[in-house]
């Protein structure tokens, strides 16, 4: 499915350079803009980017008000 996808690229991605953050840490505004400063370092298409970001939104742990 495309979470499964969004998790894969979320570890694979992100995950290789850095712990990774549970999705209730910030914001969407907060991860919409770590995304995009990440995107280039970490090799990251915009599909990709949508991907990972759609994963980390719909986890049942992220707070929208954080």
């Amino acid at each position: 499915t495309e979470l499964v996808k969004g998790r894969k690229l979320y570890v694979a991605k992100c995950g290789s350079c850095h712990q990774l953050h549970l999705p209730k840490e910030f914001s969407e505004t907060r991860w919409r803009s770590n995304l995009d400063e990440m995107q280039v370092r970490a090799s990251i298409s915009d599909e990709e980017k949508n991907t990972i970001l759609n994963f980390i939104l719909s986890d049942p742990g992220f707070n929208p008000g954080n």
